[in-house]
């Protein structure tokens, strides 16, 4: 809030930002995510000032059985090659309860599933899930309604290292390069 005075008048204004994208059709764009790539930004979820345009501020802009009511942040990911990935806001700098959402979309950014949501308590939210090469959306949104603040999400993705890989190489060098 700022506060100014002229001729004996006392003037406030109340200002906020806001990333112009961030939207579910406009999300922010982290790009392309290679394994061992560590990425983060610090925004909020914040309604616009009261009496300001609505688009001023972040709205619920993703709704249905998995998400809830409140103000929502999307991002927009590209995976290079089948990863464990890594999303987090636990830490100092989100100020209220948060969850996250990873969906996939197609290659134009059109929803095509609901892969995973953190199912953890407190301001931050944690989670953890292999995904396959291709688009996803991240969504940062509060746990009820009126929860909004500023936050700071941390994407970090990993080679997979489970069974599969193993199995692979094992029919890679049972059967040789030649196997249909």
């Amino acid at each position: 809030m700022y506060h100014s005075q002229i001729n004996n008048t006392r003037h406030e204004l109340d200002f906020s930002w806001r990333y112009a994208n961030g939207d579910r059709e406009s999300p922010l764009n982290f790009g392309l995510l290679r394994t061992g790539d560590v990425r983060d930004h610090t925004n909020m979820n914040k309604s616009s000032p009261e009496g300001a345009d609505a688009s001023l501020g972040y709205q619920n802009s993703w709704s249905g059985d998995n998400f809830g009511e409140a103000n929502d942040v999307t991002y927009q990911v590209r995976i290079d090659i089948d990863s464990e990935i890594s999303l987090s806001t636990d830490n100092p700098s989100t100020d209220f309860s948060s969850q996250i959402h990873l969906i996939n979309l197609d290659r134009n950014g059109k929803f095509m599933g609901y892969v995973k949501g953190s199912d953890s308590s407190g301001k931050g939210a944690l989670v953890k899930a292999n995904v396959r090469k291709g688009h996803y959306a991240i969504v940062v949104e509060g746990r009820s309604k009126g929860d909004m603040g500023d936050f700071k999400l941390i994407v970090i993705a990993v080679p997979v290292n489970d069974a599969t890989a193993i199995f692979a190489q094992i029919l890679k060098s049972y059967y040789g390069e030649k196997r249909k």
